[in-house]
């Protein structure tokens, strides 16, 4: 096995190599590079006593919605380098954490074998049988107790779960507030209303958790769990914060079954603990934790900043969960929701354009793409341009739906679709159950709508088309 020569690689990544090969010891023998949306290095260290050493360099995130700029996102990375190491003294299974660079932002762990996208696994009743193991182990997580765990001080260290709630709403609400939006985001504005005005139904004890758990956020071997790998927002919080927001990330990341799996970590931790699942918080937090989480996601939604190279995985996912909160909304007030028709698509006088526009994407800048991350890059923005292409072609006819509903719901046309859902949103704010039922369904049908114009990028991010949520009134 040799070093691979052909990755492109910076002077911060030559000095991780240099760190990591002291951490390590021996040679580095082979290097990869994955593509994503942070550097992550897949290395090999011959160290001279049998089979290389295997080892994940993780570097941070882009900077982006979730942390503006270098400093936060290296902050984060500590950070989460703290937790690893920490987890390492928890009876669940997770890489073995062998150093944080400071200097240059690289935090090395173990390079733990395992399949990783189960949302590909076409067999469901093994999709099952691996997600069965992962929410039990995820219940023995969430009942081990704090005490003696050597967290990182960054960590909020809630007292009790309204105390988390609280929280989350002290620091996510400002920054919400604070944005300067271009358009209106009504959907939000009803599910953090619902979510100030509705106190945490009960309690139960505090746990440390991963903050994004769900499909796709752990390694399988055959048809069993093998491990936890992503500790990027491990947070101490209210466990049902965590299995309320599984069931948002099931839109995007579709397993299936869900309810059963709820219901299953439910058993468990219950043997655990001897506290039972409270289906009442749980439906608290599948409304609020979308709601609040997505205020970062809309962020990026609303600045479109082409720096972002994940920005077409955020304006994918950012749709969902909105369709989340409606979906968990309905299911608590028994609502029933109608989805619309999609029309057929039309030809517009720009329709040349933008199949141009897909078409030098696709058959020009791709297949002259001399790296992996740029290869990324480009299919990410060719789905953007597919996703105008589309919006080409419905636009005219789902804005005149969407104006028509928001005129019923409203009772008086608006200057425009956009004037109109700055005053919904005004109107809500200041009431947010009048008229609730009807709201609710207008805004469902609007945010389905749009989520059918978003599924090209949903396709080129591997996330799930138009799913609906697993709900326990099915």
């Amino acid at each position: 096995m040799s070093v691979i020569e052909d990755i492109q690689t910076t002077d911060r990544d030559r000095a991780g190599f240099a760190w990591a090969q002291s951490v390590i010891g021996g040679t580095m023998v082979h290097r990869e590079l994955q593509s994503r949306w942070r550097r992550q290095w897949f290395l090999h260290f011959d160290t001279g006593a049998g089979e290389p050493v295997r080892v994940v360099m993780r570097g941070f995130r882009n900077p982006g919605y979730c942390d503006p700029d270098d400093s936060g996102v290296r902050a984060r990375l500590e950070q989460e380098a703290g937790v690893l190491r920490a987890l390492n003294d928890v009876p669940v299974r997770t890489p073995t954490f062998y150093g944080h660079d400071l200097e240059n932002a690289w935090t090395l762990m173990e390079f733990v074998d395992g399949e990783v996208q189960l949302t590909d696994e076409p067999d469901s009743d093994k999709r099952f049988r691996i997600y069965t193991g992962y929410v039990e182990e995820l219940a023995k997580l969430h009942a081990h107790p704090l005490e003696g765990l050597d967290l990182p001080d960054t960590l909020f260290r809630p007292r009790t779960c309204a105390e988390y709630r609280q929280h989350l709403i002290d620091e996510h609400l400002p920054f919400y507030r604070a944005l300067s939006r271009k358009r209106a985001e009504p959907t939000m504005e009803i599910g953090l209303q619902w979510t100030l005005a509705n106190p945490l139904p009960d309690e139960r004890p505090i746990g440390l958790g991963f903050g994004d758990v769900g499909p796709n956020q752990f390694l399988y071997v055959g048809d069993k769990f093998n491990s936890f790998i992503d500790v990027e927002y491990a947070r101490i919080a209210d466990p049902l914060s965590e299995m309320g927001q599984m069931r948002s990330r099931d839109v995007t990341y579709h397993s299936g079954r869900m309810v059963e799996h709820l219901r299953h970590y439910g058993d468990v931790y219950e043997k655990l603990t001897g506290v039972s699942l409270s289906i009442p918080s749980l439906n608290y937090w599948t409304v609020a934790g979308p709601a609040l989480w997505n205020v970062f996601t809309v962020a990026g939604a609303q600045q479109g900043d082409g720096r972002m190279i994940d920005l077409p995985f955020a304006l994918a996912y950012e749709v969902q969960q909105k369709r989340c909160i409606l979906e968990g909304l309905a299911e608590i007030h028994g609502v029933r929701l109608s989805c619309p028709e999609m029309p057929s698509e039309v030809d517009t006088s720009l329709s040349g354009v933008h199949d141009a526009l897909v078409s030098q994407f696709e058959d020009y800048y791709l297949p002259r793409a001399t790296d992996a991350m740029d290869r990324t890059v480009l299919r990410y923005t060719a789905s953007m341009a597919q996703t105008l292409r589309r919006g080409n072609a419905l636009l005219p006819e789902l804005d005149r739906q969407n104006l028509e509903e928001l005129s019923d719901v409203l009772g008086h046309r608006p200057a425009s679709l956009a004037a109109g859902l700055f005053q919904l949103e005004e109107a809500i704010a200041a009431d947010h159950m009048h008229d609730f039922d009807r709201r609710l369904n207008f805004l469902y049908r609007l945010e389905v709508r749009r989520d059918y114009l978003y599924q090209p990028m949903q396709t080129a991010t591997q996330v799930s088309l138009s799913r609906p949520m697993s709900r326990f009134d099915a």
